[in-house]
């Protein structure tokens, strides 16, 4: 089990947790059952994102790409930036991600995508689909020297 994806997990679960332990709180502080329900609603959405997450995890429905980022573009109008990334097989693998995600051209990632519903694996069809991003965790921070 991946570090990056156990510890969205624990995450969620965890915000679950909290947003219904605030609403029992505030209900018992302040008498408000409006917040009570919709915290409880909140904490019921978060475990079964929870749930789901596990289940991707445990059934092994995520591909992984390493790579080293050898190339960023940012759209000035959109909120996704275009990335390059070359595999140890030298392929060269293009996709778009959220503008929020830090990249730094020179590091060595490994991304994490879920599988797309549909039959074919293929990693182009996996890397092109921003819904299907879980998550990134930097690997080294330079380029080995040669």
């Amino acid at each position: 089990m991946s570090g990056l994806l156990l510890s969205k997990l624990i995450v969620q679960w965890a915000i679950g947790v909290f947003c219904i332990i605030l609403g029992g709180a505030f209900r018992l502080h302040f008498h408000d059952k409006l917040l009570l329900y919709m915290s409880v609603i909140i904490g019921i959405c978060c475990f079964l994102r929870c749930f789901l997450l596990y289940r991707l995890i445990r059934t092994n429905s995520y591909q992984t790409l390493e790579g080293l980022c050898i190339k960023r573009n940012y759209s000035l109008l959109k909120k996704t930036q275009q990335v390059t990334f070359k595999d140890k097989n030298e392929c060269e693998h293009q996709f778009m991600l959220d503008k929020r995600v830090k990249l730094l051209i020179g590091h060595r990632y490994r991304l994490y995508f879920r599988l797309p519903s549909h039959t074919s694996s293929n990693t182009e069809d996996i890397s092109q689909s921003l819904q299907n991003y879980l998550g990134i965790e930097e690997l080294s921070s330079t380029i080995p020297v040669k």
